[in-house]
């Protein structure tokens, strides 16, 4: 009866184990993807290309925040299992756990930088239009000038 009981306890922690590995895999891969979809960023300024990018920036946002939550659900099952597993067990999930927030930690920072740089860019964008405009408003006043001086 108490090997059934051990025996039990031991198919759980496998299991949760395995759930586990799953789960940081599965975070591990997103949080990869996010990276390689960040890195490339900015090939082109126009306008179309500006939004495209806040729109994914908006969805690497989102893969963060959905990442965070998986990491809540890995927490969870970590110290479901902690009482059975050795120190160095306990010391790995702990440091695997910490290094996957500080990914996403820094996925976030440098998303945030890159929403900073795209709005420099669409004010930058802003201020020459404005110039073209300010531009083509002169050449035309001088142009209506020249038109109608005297010879």
């Amino acid at each position: 009866n108490h090997l059934n009981k051990r025996r039990t306890i031991l198919d759980d922690i496998h299991q949760r184990m395995t759930q586990y590995f799953k789960l940081t895999t599965d975070i591990k891969t997103a949080i990869c993807d996010a990276d390689f979809k960040l890195a490339p960023f900015f090939d082109g300024y126009a306008r179309n290309r500006l939004d495209e990018h806040e729109r994914e920036l908006n969805s690497l946002e989102h893969i963060c925040q959905e990442q965070t939550n998986r990491l809540a659900e890995a927490h969870k099952l970590v110290d479901i299992f902690r009482p059975h597993l050795r120190n160095n067990a306990k010391d790995l999930c702990d440091s695997q756990l910490r290094n996957f927030h500080q990914t996403i930690e820094d996925l976030e920072t440098r998303i945030h930088q890159r929403r900073k740089e795209l709005e420099e860019i669409r004010q930058k964008s802003n201020r020459f239009n404005s110039s073209l405009i300010r531009l083509q408003s002169d050449t035309d006043r001088l142009l209506h000038m020249i038109d109608k001086a005297p010879d």
